[in-house]
């Protein structure tokens, strides 16, 4: 085993070890902590079979409201991957109550900023706006999500917008490693269908698949909105009430996907002439409702911070680290571009025999959740963030957690309970390779 992993231990870390992150930690705390005299408690209620979780903010001008559709690639299958994302970036072309261009128009008028994203887990319709404009952007956002016109020209429009960001997307081999390595670690799992959608499922569907999966599934039992502002609940209630009532209820029950962790270390290798070598292994992990999710969220980034600090420390990259895949079925990505495939996978290999045995400072361990925590801060800052964090934190935890929660959560995590972790997922890596086939380590890169 490499002696110099102890050493590394105090300076990988991520970024809160620098002064800036300090700087930074200490601004967004005290941001946080001003804010939460502001607060009240999130509540969670259901009307006509719509779940609601919303935090009132009464000081603040802006309202968020996020319009989840769950279920996301458990709803698709190959033919009809994409559909919900074109429908719903379609539905921004013009709806019943909004022709054309007046529904840009209209949008504008608010001063609002409406979006749609569509993950592994879900999709969403939301904006975020001036509270006093809440009831005309909810108008926009319901007459978009139950009359989209989907008219052919539309549809095109959006069809081959979403063709171009596929083919972008997939581009480059950072892009090709990720869709190789994914290809082994979601094999016969739901989360093996792509969101976005791929060139044959984009340019197969037509008006009227997106127009029947429309009136199959939009329905209200999928649904789940949070709303973070100055708002109030009776507010939201009236507005659900004159619009999303009307939908069907549909029988869909959200429930947490199976994990997909595997039974074997696995190795795909694609040649292709680059000027460096493309690393890229997924390992499967707990899912988000798990006990021990925190201490994993806290082991990927201590193996991360060994990792890209021994890499960078022998000079072989500057481009190496470990990331959580933030799913409801979570797990972790190991990446490396290099020209020695070798010695990288060894200081890889290194680092997660030294966490499964090791004993960690009481130091490194602290600096390594504080990163975690810093980047937990930065990311729930906003009305919007934080209506992101409250319904994730609903579904994937059943109750909606403040980020405050979730720091401690964190912060409570052991070395026993970092071990665990690394000895419980970080094995059975599904590893993907980009680059010149004669100098894959082979044996190196199924060892875990």
């Amino acid at each position: 085993m490499n002696t110099s992993l102890l050493a590394l231990m105090r300076s990988a870390a991520p970024s809160s070890f620098a002064l800036l992150g300090v700087f930074v930690l200490v601004f967004v705390l005290a941001g946080v902590a001003a804010l939460a005299g502001q607060e009240n408690e999130p509540i969670v209620y259901d009307v006509e079979g719509v779940r609601v979780v919303q935090l009132t903010l009464p000081d603040r001008e802006l309202v968020s409201a996020h319009l989840y559709l769950l279920g996301g690639a458990r709803q698709l299958t190959p033919r009809t991957a994409g559909i919900e994302r074109l429908i719903l970036v379609g539905s921004g072309r013009g709806t019943e109550g909004f022709r054309g261009d007046a529904l840009r128009e209209a949008q504008v008028s608010t001063g609002g900023d409406f979006f749609v994203t569509t993950d592994p887990d879900w999709s969403v319709l939301g904006f975020t706006g001036l509270a006093e404009e809440f009831d005309r952007s909810w108008a926009i956002l319901a007459d978009r999500l139950m009359r989209p016109t989907l008219d052919s020209a539309a549809v095109e429009i959006v069809r081959n917008q979403a063709l171009t960001s596929v083919r972008a997307s997939n581009e480059g081999p950072d892009a090709a490693v990720r869709l190789l390595a994914e290809q082994l670690a979601f094999d016969g799992h739901p989360y093996a269908a792509d969101v976005r959608g791929t060139e044959e499922s984009l340019t197969a569907l037509s008006v009227g698949d997106l127009r029947l999966y429309h009136e199959q599934q939009f329905v209200r039992s999928r649904m789940l909105l949070s709303v973070v502002g100055a708002v109030d609940r009776s507010t939201v209630e009236s507005a659900i009430r004159s619009t999303l009532a009307s939908l069907p209820m549909g029988s869909y029950a959200w429930e947490m996907p199976e994990p997909w962790t595997k039974s074997e270390p696995n190795l795909l290798v694609e040649d292709r002439l680059l000027p460096t070598n493309y690393i890229l292994g997924y390992f499967g992990g707990p899912t988000s409702t798990d006990d021990g999710y925190p201490a994993f969220q806290v082991a990927v980034s201590a193996l991360s911070g060994l990792v890209s600090s021994g890499i960078r420390a022998r000079g072989l990259s500057y481009s190496a680290g470990v990331r959580v895949v933030d799913r409801a079925a979570a797990g972790g990505g190991i990446y490396v571009s290099t020209t020695d495939p070798e010695e990288a996978m060894e200081i890889i290999n290194d680092a997660v025999d030294f966490l499964k045995q090791g004993t960690i400072p009481r130091s490194a361990l602290r600096d390594f959740a504080e990163g975690s925590v810093l980047s937990y801060h930065l990311a729930n800052q906003t009305t919007s963030q934080q209506a992101e964090f409250l319904a994730s934190s609903l579904l994937l935890g059943g109750r909606p957690q403040s980020v405050a929660d979730w720091v401690e959560d964190l912060r409570r995590v052991s070395g026993n309970d970092l071990r665990r972790e690394i000895r419980e997922y970080v094995r059975n890596i599904q590893y993907a390779y980009l680059g010149n086939p004669r100098l894959v380590p082979r044996e190196s890169m199924l060892e875990h």
